[in-house]
């Protein structure tokens, strides 16, 4: 991983984190489950943060991975 990687998760995760937390809490499931799919959600952000970084909107990129974790 390159250091640039790192910042850019970190900011990614400080701008975004709560817009994605709302989106979670949208789908109408179990506070239980939020945690592990926010979890899931900013681990595969990690894992593609390059696909991430390039998107225009990146909370959509967001919203539709933890939708998918969700599911």
């Amino acid at each position: 991983m390159r250091p640039s990687d790192q910042a850019n998760f970190d900011a990614m995760y400080r701008t975004h984190h709560s817009a994605v937390r709302r989106c979670v809490a949208s789908f109408g499931l179990p506070r239980s489950l939020w945690q592990d799919i926010l979890q899931d959600t900013w681990i595969t952000a990690f894992r593609r943060i390059d696909a991430l970084v390039a998107h225009p909107r990146p909370v959509a990129w967001l919203c539709t991975v933890a939708r998918n974790c969700a599911m």
